[in-house]
């Protein structure tokens, strides 16, 4: 197999990985494995190319679900060209670039933390039993799955949002056609990427960086012409977290507000 067909068959996994985190790794969990209390381990049946073996793990705090790991083991990748291949790979499916790092208080095993929206993402040197690499996901302190779509279903009274997530690959292929179009022009900010285009509708199409919980989501603007009234409406999609995305694009539309013009969400 070629480098760029193990390049593409790892993120394909790391990508379903992320996918099943909102469901806890429930399509991915096998049977159960010893587990010390508070901690339920079962084995994983779905792995990453080069890993040796991978395991969910679900930790319990005073008798409630507090979050869930995937973790797939790399034997023998322990050094510094496994751990920069490992964060290579990693960068080209999910585009993450910064990593906070952690020593042990023994100053053994260093680990390196990401955000990916509300997941996050782990890289833990193991010395000679090679690296680890999980996929966790949290609960809310109503219980609720962060990052699930289904954490902002709409119930009778209740004012939540309505959900309806795409999958990362639509985010990413609608902003790849955008920014293919004539006259798109790229900018970056501390937050976003994104494109203006001052020669087609939408004027303006950005998306989120991995540290933000909406992550991948994307926000559009589009200046409408209404009779002598002209006015700026925004919507988008996102793949992340639901009451994440609602927020931003509310914030949005605040800013529309304040410059005097009307903002429209896509519920």
């Amino acid at each position: 197999m070629s480098s760029v067909a193990q390049a593409a068959t790892f993120c394909d996994g790391l990508k379903k990985i992320i996918a099943t985190a909102p469901t806890e790794f429930d399509d991915f969990r096998g049977q159960k494995l010893g587990s010390p209390e508070g901690l339920d381990i079962y084995l994983g049946n779905f792995s990453l190319l080069g890993a040796e073996s991978c395991a969910v793990s679900n930790l319990s705090v005073q008798g409630k679900r507090a979050s869930s790991g995937y973790t797939c083991s790399f034997n023998g990748w322990d050094s510094a060209e496994g751990l920069a291949k490992l964060q290579a790979d990693i960068k080209t499916c999910v585009n993450i670039e910064v990593w906070e790092n952690a020593t042990a208080p023994d100053g053994g095993v260093q680990s390196l933390a990401a955000g990916y929206g509300l997941l996050k993402l782990s890289i833990t040197r193991h010395g000679a039993a090679g690296l680890g690499l999980g996929v966790e996901v949290f609960r809310d302190d109503l219980g609720r799955v962060r990052g699930s779509p289904s954490r902002g279903s709409l119930k009778s009274g209740t004012g939540d949002k309505v959900c309806s997530a795409k999958t990362p690959d639509q985010i990413i292929a609608f902003i790849a056609d955008y920014g293919e179009r004539e006259g798109a022009t790229f900018f970056q900010t501390a937050e976003f990427f994104g494109f203006t285009n001052d020669k087609s509708s939408p004027v303006v199409a950005f998306w989120t960086k991995p540290v933000h919980p909406a992550h991948p989501a994307m926000i559009t603007r589009s200046v409408v012409q209404e009779g002598e009234n002209t006015s700026i409406r925004v919507k988008g999609d996102f793949a992340g977290d639901c009451l994440a995305f609602h927020a931003l694009l509310e914030q949005v539309a605040a800013m529309n507000k304040q410059v005097g013009v009307e903002a429209q969400g896509k519920k």
